[in-house]
Parts: C-alpha cells; sequence; structure tokens
C-alpha cells in the first residue's frame, strides 16, 4: 500500500466487496482510468480475499495467534461474534471477562494488513472526540486500549437495534412519528457540536434505534475536532473519501473544509429518506460519477413530488415504493421547504446550525409557523386555523348543524330505531340466559352459562348478524379464560358464519379479536404447531391490521411470538415481542407494557440467562402495581414465573414466597377450581418436594391433577406438567415403578405438544429414576436424548446442557468408566461455573460429582479440595446448601471407607443421617445416602 493513502483505499474496498462480480469489475475499469496504481491495490486486496478468505475476515490479532477470533480475549474483553465490518476494520460483540465487573460491549478492532500510522491515529482521534460526548442518544465510550501485540481497540456501548429508516418501516410509522425520531437525532447532533465535534458521516446506518424507541448516534470514527488543528491529517483532502457518497455533503465530495452545516445537510438527506422511502436527487447513471454529478450540481426534487413519482427516484434498499398521493400532501408546504434548505449546496444557505433545522421540526409538530419560509398573512392564516381550528369548527359547526337539523332529524331516527332494536335483543338475550339458572336440576357454574349462551346466540341472535358475532366473540374469550380452549373454539367456529355478513372496520375488527382468541385456544391445548401456521394464513397477516390500532397490533404479535416461541422459533419471537413491546411503551397502559415485559423475560430464561429474566419479571410487576393489577391473572403469571426462575437460582425460599403468592392470587381471582389456581398448586408443590415436605406437596399437587384431568382430559400438556410433579414426589418416596410410568406418561403428552423446551427436563427425571433402580445403559440413553435436544434447541454453550452433561457423568461413574465420567463432569462444571456462578446449587452439586469420581480415580488432593471449596461456598442455612453439605459429607465417608478408616466414615454418615432426620425422614438423598452407609463396613 505504499504511496495510497488508506483513506482513499476504505470506502472503495467497501465498496467493491459489496458488488456483484461484473458491478465490481466495471467500477474496477472506472478507477483504473483515474487512478492505476489505486486500481491496481484493490485488485491485489481482492485477489487475496479470494484466495484466502480468512484475510479480510479476521483481525490482525487472530492472524498472530492463528486462531478464530470467537471466544479470544482483546485486553479485558472475550469476542462473542462480529457485528460489523468495513474495509479496514472490524466491530465485534464482547463481553468484560476480567472478573471486575460484567458488561458486554461493541469492541472496534483493526483488519490484518491496515495497522498503519494513519489508521492508529484515527482510532485515538475517535476516542479524543468520544471520550468528549455525554449524551442520552450517542453510544458511549467505554473503554480503550492496546493489546499485547500494540493492536488498538476501542470499547464502546453495545446497541441492539436497527437503522432507524428500517425501524420506522417495519412499524409502519406516521410522519409525526419518524419527525419524533430525527428529533432525537437532532439532539444528539447537537450536543456533539456543541463539544466542537462535527460527525461528518450521518447515515440511517449509524443511526440506531432500540427496541423501546431511543435513538443511538453511532460511529464517530471520521468525525472532526472543531477545536484540533491537524497537518496533513485532516479527512477533508480531495483524495480522502472516507464518508458515504449519498450522504455526503458538496463540500465534502469537493475536499472542502468541513463545518457543522456539513451534518445539517447529512440530515436532511436521512430525513429526506425517512419520510418519502428515496434518495434526493434523479440520476442518469446510479454510480460514483453520476451521483457526485447530481450532489455538486442538480437539486434536490421536493420530497412530495418524489413519492408522486417515486419510480423516477432512487430507492435505498432497491424496492420502490408505490406513488402515495396522500403522503405528497402531508410533506408539501413546510416539510418540502425544511428539507429543501437543509439540502442547499452553499453551506451558509442551509440552516444555521443544527438546532435551528430541529426547531422548524418542532414547529411543525407544534402547528407554528416555521421560520424557513416567508411569513405571508395568508401562510400565518392557515397555520392559525390549524391550531385553533376546532373552536372555529365548534362555531361553524352550530350554524351547520342548525341549518340542516331537520334532514339529520329524520336519518338519526331511523338509526336510533335500528340500534334500540339490537339493543333490545341483547338484553332479552341477556336476561333470558340468567333466568334460566338452573340445567338438570343443579345450579349452572360459569361454563354452564356460557354454553347455554352459545345455543342461545346460535337461535335467538340469528337475525342480528353484529350482536351476534359480538356474542360469540364475548363467550370465546370467557371461555379461554376459564381456561375450557376447546369450548372457545366451538364458540369461533360458530361466529365464522354471521362474520361473513359484516363488512368494512367492523368485520376487520372483529376478525382481529377472533385470531387472538383461536391463537390464545390453541395455545391453551398445547397445539402450537397450529397455531403458528395460523398467523401464516392470507387473510390472518399482521399487516392488514390498521396501523392507527398500535395497541391491538401489540397484543397480535403478542400472541404470534409464544406461539413462535413455544416451537423454537425463538429469534422470530423475539423480534415481535420487542416492536410489541416498544408499542406499548408509546400508547399503552403499565398493565400492557407489563405483558410485554414478561414476555421477553420469559425468553430470558427459555437461553438460560435467569438474573436478567428475574430483573424483567420484577420490573412487570412495578408495572403491574402502577397500573393496579397485582389481583390479575397476569401477576399470577408473573408470580409463577418468579417461582421457577428462583428455583433455577437455587433459591427455594425466596420460590416458596413466590409460589404462595401466585397460589393466594390466583384463588382471590378465579377461585378453587379455576384451571389457573391449579397450575399454581403445582407449583407450589414442586418447590415443596425440593424443601422435602413431601405430604403438603402431593396433598396440593394431587388436587390439581384432579381439576386440571376433569376439565382437560389427560392428553393436555398442563396435565404433563402435573403428572411430572407427581412423578417427582414418587421418586422423592421410593415408588419407582410408579415414577416411571408417571414420567414415559409425561413423555407421551409431551411428545405431542410441540414444545421443545419441556421434554428434555422430564426425560432426565426418567433417567435419574432408572439410575436410582441400577439400569444404567437405559438410564445413560435417557440422558443423551435430553442433552441432543437441548443442543439442538440452545447450541452448545448453555446451562442446562451443562446440566445434562453432570447427569451422563453420573452415569458413567456408576458403570465404572471413570476417565468419560471424568470428561463429561468437566464439561458440566465448566459450562455451569460460566453461565449459573459458582454458587449456584446445580454448579455445587457438579462439582461434587466430579470429586466423588477423582476420589474414585485416586486424585485425592483434587477432590479434597474441591469438597472444602464447595461445603466453604455453601455454607449459609439454605435448603439447597444444607442438602449440598450432607452430600459432600456422604462422599467423602464413601471415600474413607473405601481407603481404610471406616470407623471415621461410619461416624461422618450416621451424624448425616441424624441431622437429616428431622427435616428429610424420606427422600432420594437419604436413600442414596443410606446406601453409602450399607457398604461402609466396620472393621473386623
Amino acid at each position: 500500500m505504499a504511496g495510497i493513502d488508506w483513506r482513499t483505499l476504505s470506502p472503495l474496498l467497501d465498496e467493491l466487496i459489496e458488488l456483484e462480480a461484473s458491478a465490481r469489475q466495471t467500477r474496477l475499469d472506472e478507477l483504473a482510468a483515474q487512478d492505476p496504481a489505486l486500481a491496481a491495490e484493490l485488485r491485489r486486496l481482492l485477489d487475496l480475499d479470494r484466495d484466502n478468505p480468512e484475510f479480510l475476515a479476521e483481525s490482525a490479532v487472530s492472524e498472530v495467534l492463528n486462531h478464530p477470533m470467537s471466544g479470544r480475549m482483546i485486553g479485558p474483553y472475550r469476542l462473542e461474534r462480529a457485528i460489523g465490518e468495513g474495509g479496514m476494520g472490524q466491530v465485534w460483540l464482547a463481553e468484560r471477562a476480567d472478573g471486575m465487573y460484567e458488561r458486554r460491549v461493541a469492541l472496534k478492532l483493526l483488519r490484518p494488513g491496515f495497522a498503519s500510522v494513519d489508521l492508529r491515529q484515527r482510532f485515538v482521534r475517535e476516542q479524543q472526540i468520544l471520550a468528549r460526548l455525554a449524551h442520552a442518544h450517542i453510544a458511549r465510550l467505554l473503554d480503550a486500549g492496546v493489546t499485547d501485540d500494540g493492536q488498538p481497540y476501542l470499547a464502546l456501548e453495545y446497541i441492539q437495534g436497527e437503522p432507524i429508516t428500517d425501524y420506522a418501516r417495519r412499524l409502519g410509522f406516521t410522519v409525526y412519528e419518524r419527525l419524533g425520531l430525527i428529533l432525537q437525532v437532532c439532539a444528539a447532533v447537537s450536543h456533539a457540536h456543541a463539544s466542537l465535534v462535527v460527525h461528518r458521516d450521518l447515515k440511517p446506518s449509524n443511526i440506531l434505534v432500540t427496541p423501546a424507541g431511543d435513538v443511538r448516534l453511532l460511529d464517530f470514527g471520521i468525525a472532526k475536532l472543531l477545536d484540533t488543528q491537524t497537518e496533513g491529517g485532516d479527512l477533508t483532502l480531495p483524495d480522502a473519501r472516507a464518508f458515504s457518497l449519498y450522504y455526503a455533503a458538496p463540500e465534502q465530495l469537493n475536499g472542502e473544509p468541513v463545518g457543522t452545516m456539513t451534518d445539517v445537510y447529512s440530515l436532511g438527506v436521512v430525513l429526506y429518506e425517512l419520510l418519502t422511502g428515496l434518495r434526493p436527487y434523479r440520476v442518469d447513471n446510479d454510480n460514483e460519477t453520476g451521483w457526485r454529478t447530481a450532489i455538486l450540481e442538480s437539486d434536490a426534487i421536493r420530497p412530495s413530488q418524489a413519492v408522486l413519482r417515486p419510480q423516477a427516484m432512487v430507492a435505498p434498499g432497491g424496492e420502490t415504493p408505490a406513488p402515495d398521493s396522500w403522503l405528497s400532501r402531508v410533506l408539501a408546504g413546510d416539510l418540502d421547504t425544511i428539507i429543501i434548505k437543509a439540502l442547499q449546496k452553499a453551506p451558509e444557505q442551509r440552516y444555521a446550525s443544527v438546532e435551528a433545522l430541529a426547531q422548524d421540526l418542532q414547529r411543525y409538530l407544534d402547528g407554528l409557523p416555521i421560520l424557513a419560509r416567508r411569513a405571508s398573512l395568508a401562510y400565518r392564516a392557515r397555520k392559525y386555523l390549524g391550531r385553533h381550528g376546532l373552536a372555529l369548527a365548534g362555531g361553524m359547526a352550530v350554524v351547520v348543524l342548525l341549518a340542516g337539523s331537520l334532514l339529520v332529524a329524520v336519518w338519526q331516527a331511523r338509526q336510533a330505531i335500528q340500534e334500540a332494536q339490537r339493543a333490545q335483543a341483547m338484553q332479552d338475550f341477556v336476561i333470558g340466559l340468567f333466568e334460566a339458572d338452573s340445567v338438570g336440576g343443579r345450579a349452572m357454574d360459569l361454563h354452564d352459562l356460557l354454553t347455554a349462551g352459545v345455543a342461545r346466540a346460535e337461535s335467538e341472535l340469528a337475525s342480528e348478524p353484529v350482536s351476534q358475532v359480538a356474542m360469540f366473540g364475548l363467550i370465546a374469550r370467557l371461555f379461554n379464560n376459564i381456561g375450557d380452549h376447546r369450548d372457545a373454539l366451538r364458540a369461533l367456529d360458530l361466529q365464522r358464519g354471521p362474520l361473513t355478513a359484516l363488512t368494512g372496520d367492523e368485520r376487520q375488527l372483529a376478525a382481529v379479536d377472533a385470531l387472538i382468541e383461536h391463537a390464545r385456544a390453541l395455545r391453551g391445548l398445547g397445539r402450537t404447531r397450529e397455531c403458528t401456521e395460523l398467523f401464516d394464513r392470507d387473510e390472518m397477516m399482521i399487516g392488514r391490521i390498521d396501523p392507527a390500532s398500535p395497541l391491538k397490533r401489540a397484543e397480535l404479535m403478542s400472541q404470534q411470538a409464544r406461539c413462535l416461541r413455544l416451537v423454537g422459533e425463538g429469534s422470530a419471537a423475539r423480534t415481535l415481542f420487542e416492536t410489541a413491546l416498544a408499542l406499548r411503551q408509546r400508547h399503552g397502559s403499565p398493565t400492557e407494557q407489563a405483558e410485554s415485559l414478561t414476555d421477553l423475560a420469559a425468553q430470558h430464561a427459555d437461553a438460560g440467562r435467569v438474573d436478567e429474566a428475574i430483573a424483567g419479571m420484577r420490573q412487570a410487576l412495578v408495572l403491574l402495581e402502577a397500573g393496579q393489577g397485582l389481583d390479575s391473572s397476569l401477576a399470577v403469571t408473573v408470580w409463577r414465573s418468579l417461582a421457577v426462575l428462583y428455583r433455577e437460582r437455587g433459591d427455594v425460599d425466596a420460590a416458596e414466597g413466590a409460589a404462595r403468592q401466585a397460589l393466594t392470587t390466583a384463588q382471590n381471582r378465579h377461585g378453587p377450581q379455576h384451571p389457573i389456581t391449579a397450575q399454581s398448586q403445582r407449583q407450589l408443590a414442586a418447590v415443596l418436594t425440593d424443601q422435602g415436605r413431601l405430604d403438603e406437596a402431593e396433598s396440593l399437587v394431587e388436587e390439581a391433577w384432579r381439576t386440571l384431568d376433569s376439565r382437560f382430559g389427560e392428553q393436555h400438556p398442563d396435565v404433563g406438567l402435573v403428572m411430572n410433579t407427581r412423578a417427582i414426589i414418587a421418586f422423592e418416596r421410593g415408588q419407582f415403578p410408579l415414577a416411571e410410568q408417571r414420567l414415559r406418561q409425561t413423555i407421551d403428552i409431551w411428545s405431542r405438544s410441540a414444545n421443545p423446551v419441556r421434554l428434555p427436563g422430564v426425560l432426565i427425571n426418567l433417567g435419574r429414576v432408572l439410575l436410582a433402580e441400577g439400569r444404567l445403559g437405559e438410564a445413560e440413553a435417557e440422558f443423551r436424548r435430553a442433552l441432543d435436544m437441548r443442543r439442538t434447541y440452545f447450541g452448545e454453550d448453555h446451562a442446562t446442557v451443562g446440566a445434562a452433561w453432570r447427569f451422563i457423568g453420573e452415569a458413567q461413574r456408576a458403570s465404572g468408566r471413570l476417565a468419560e465420567a471424568e470428561q463429561s463432569l468437566l464439561t458440566s462444571v465448566d459450562l455451569l461455573k460460566r453461565h449459573y456462578g459458582p454458587y449456584h446449587p446445580q454448579c455445587g452439586a457438579a462439582e461434587l460429582s466430579l470429586a466423588r469420581v477423582h476420589w474414585q480415580m485416586g486424585r485425592d488432593e483434587h477432590a479434597d479440595t474441591a469438597v472444602q471449596e464447595v461445603r466453604l461456598r455453601f455454607a449459609d442455612d439454605g435448603v439447597e446448601a444444607r442438602k449440598l453439605r450432607w452430600w459432600s459429607e456422604a462422599i467423602q465417608a464413601e471415600h474413607e471407607c473405601r481407603t481404610g478408616a471406616t470407623k471415621d466414615g461410619r461416624r461422618r454418615l450416621e451424624d448425616v443421617l441424624n441431622a437429616m432426620a428431622g427435616a428429610w425422614p424420606a427422600s432420594n438423598l437419604r436413600r442414596e445416602i443410606l446406601a453409602v452407609f450399607g457398604q461402609c463396613w466396620p472393621v473386623g
């Protein structure tokens, strides 16, 4: 690269990498005509990339270590995956891994072969610039440094978002909502200017929007410090095109000095694209030469004209939008004026500052005259009417109403008669329904009442399709609320006929509500695959929902995402959940926002991020309290989820508190026979089983089983949950055949439910039963089935995969395959420690299993150290800590008995069994310790 400035080379290399082969060759020929040496260097780099793909795929650190970058340490950061790259730089998602604190960052590195002095100086400049900026809408600099081999890096705030134009298009934002986003950008750029920093590369890919709707400005790599004089290093030199062509101001293309009004121009281009989906110029040739000519010599096309003839313009994504006369009317006038002023060729003719641009945008939103437009009397009058139109219209309306009252009265009379007839029909229907207060000589419960309502609605409201559709929809919703999902589906089937008689908005809204209840019913019945297919039908697409109904869109997205989550399509589900949350944060109530937070927290739990999931659930409870919803069904769901998460984290006492709160709320809200109450009873029973309180647990779970089995039948997924808990209680009591029978029933149920998350857990439970019976080969086979499922669903690097490896290691140890057991348990300890941390009970249990293997292999020192560390870490009085300490004493006694210290071993075991006598009179742990005791024979 001798003699060729990297600032010229980098953007051209970016451009060429993205082109198809034929277009790339054409572009290289153009460059060769202008600068043969430059074109030759670019060809050399592209040939290197073709012959050695790793050349442009890894950083210099990777070359030095001759190892893939993922997982490598850069300073205190461990690289996870590449999230962005250009011709000479890469950005990686990384995690701080030096133990000081936990944080995910975007780590900026250099590519191999480009670590020139100029490029290092650019990193230093970017660090200086970012250090000056502290604004809510600017990605923060968190750290900077140099690796051991001299490679600089920048650690930036990691932003999970998407380009501003993509975000607004995906959510179908209105013009006003899009202007709200650009005002956030203006605030960020204004802060940079106040800190004497010009960005110089403003474009949609550098302006991300988070799922919560917050803008973040990125990439100050070519920004300029206005108070710093540089010699020979200024990026405004004529041959240095370190900016994006489409968003570059004329002075940048001419190599003239840049200033704050350069950013005003780029913001004008971004605003143009955000509002129209088009670029602001018509070009004869869609190449660099054509665009340079257009930017330097042509006037920008007014946005209102561009959207009328979009086929004559250039769309950034390649997909030209359809002509839009309504949008043209919105853009015509003030927005045209604002954007065209920002896009003036001469900097002095643009807005004098970003604040001035933002001020005019805000004045437009407030209905005030903008400052960029001549304030004629007619213009001010129109603006006055726009702001005070309601009051003026009210006065005019009085006159109009008086003049036309006779005609309107006739029409209203007819409408009133129709509405009165409809209301009377509904009133007669409801009164008749409640007058029939018995069926077969017994009082009707809510289910009987709704069933009777279906029959009466079918016959008595046949002449009123609007009322019939509304009644069937309400009955379906109530059936879903009480857990009678099959009856809900039957009501929805009956609704289809009268629904076809409706038209317009009335029909669309009813169809959307029916889709929501249909999805709820299918998910409640465990028919999750059918639920996902429901949303794939053309007539049910989310895009058909009126964009003016953001909360209805959010509800529909949430229903679809819940079905996707249950069939393992977590990425698609997360996108929908985040979009729903963003809509509800702008338009919804605290309770609606809490529902979305609960959905996202459940996804964190699926991925093994327990602490994040707990934090999300706790945040949902705060919102529920603000919305006075702590006695709602959603609150029950949150408390039950917290009980699961606390159990997962090993905090059994907190789990019991959450489970009891869920049960209390469910009983108060729904009564003792409701499915939600039964599910809460099962949840508490599972926690009590962990504590060894088997009688209390069994009483609760048997009551739950009777409720759910009678309501749903034996093949329902929730019945499977109860059956699994019943099996664990039987296992703890030593009733192995009964436990195995119940677990196999559970496997049969869940194998039909298309839910890949739950099944591995019950396979592990079955393996534990088989292991306790001495059926070692069968046990290991079940453990490996669970392992394979979790790998498929979560990937290799997941905490639940580590748990499966632990049980495989236990089966291998029992079979005498100690070397295999050691490797399995080492894998388990590593995964569990990295994901759950050393203080999680599952991690402690895996370490004790490994210590047991090490004692049997004669590695006493390793085992002694591990056991002592576990006892120190789990020295508190919690349930799980006590169980770990008891088991550590038992396996140490086993080792003592094996090595001849039988007297010490038996004394240790007697102490453990005495300590357990009160708390765990009967449990699998006690049986295992008794088995060890039985093998520890006294000397002579």
